[in-house]
């Protein structure tokens, strides 16, 4: 694994379960999830029923204005998600179990068609109801036998508004549980989502550093 040089000291901190997980630091963002807006917010989007939020990141710029952020535009930044299950909250997991949970998201997919994405993303985007169906699959690979990444490209509605967005969807073994984290940002064509894949890998990296140390 890259070594990022993290101490052993852990600014923030969250449990899960009978472990507790080190939240890492992230370059321009802030943690909020505890937050009363930022968390009214982010539970508005949760995946299912027994999601459980670890941890929330918001640009600081849209921190700094979270009345105007939040409650009047939406969030127009990069933002991270970080959360897991109540299912699999106080269950040890596998590199076994990771591979076999990866192929069940992966088959949420819709198949990209090599270079004729973009091409695809430009029609739909242009339709009015901008209806994609599945999310499209982009890329999938693996930085670490512990984390599974994919990147997806989807439709996402806010304030009567459609907006297509880049999701990088992480899947990782920490302290021996899965944890998810999602990385989003606005789509702003194929040539900016390497820039995107860089800033999850620092974070995903990141969280497995910390957590070896603390």
């Amino acid at each position: 694994m890259i070594s990022l040089g993290q101490s052993n000291k852990c600014s923030n901190s969250v449990s899960f379960g009978d472990v507790v997980i080190c939240v890492p630091e992230m370059l321009n963002m802030t943690e909020c999830y505890s937050n009363p807006i930022v968390n009214t917010y982010a539970n508005m989007f949760k995946g299912t029923n027994d999601e459980k939020i670890l941890a929330f990141f918001i640009s600081n710029n849209e921190y700094d204005d979270l009345y105007s952020t939040l409650l009047e535009d939406g969030l127009k930044e990069p933002y991270i998600k970080m959360y897991s299950t109540s299912m699999v909250e106080n269950i040890y997991v596998s590199k076994k179990d990771l591979n076999t949970v990866s192929l069940g998201i992966k088959s949420a997919f819709d198949e990209y068609e090599g270079s004729d994405v973009e091409s695809r993303i430009n029609s739909k985007a242009s339709e009015f109801d901008m209806s994609f169906g599945k999310p499209i699959l982009f890329d999938e690979y693996s930085l670490d036998s512990n984390i599974k990444s994919f990147v997806a490209i989807m439709n996402m509605s806010a304030n009567n508004e459609s907006v297509v967005m880049v999701a990088i969807m992480n899947l990782l073994i920490v302290k021996n549980r899965l944890l998810f984290f999602a990385y989003y940002d606005e789509y702003r064509g194929v040539d900016k989502i390497e820039k995107m894949k860089s800033n999850s890998d620092y974070f995903a990296l990141s969280l497995l550093e910390k957590n070896q140390t603390y």
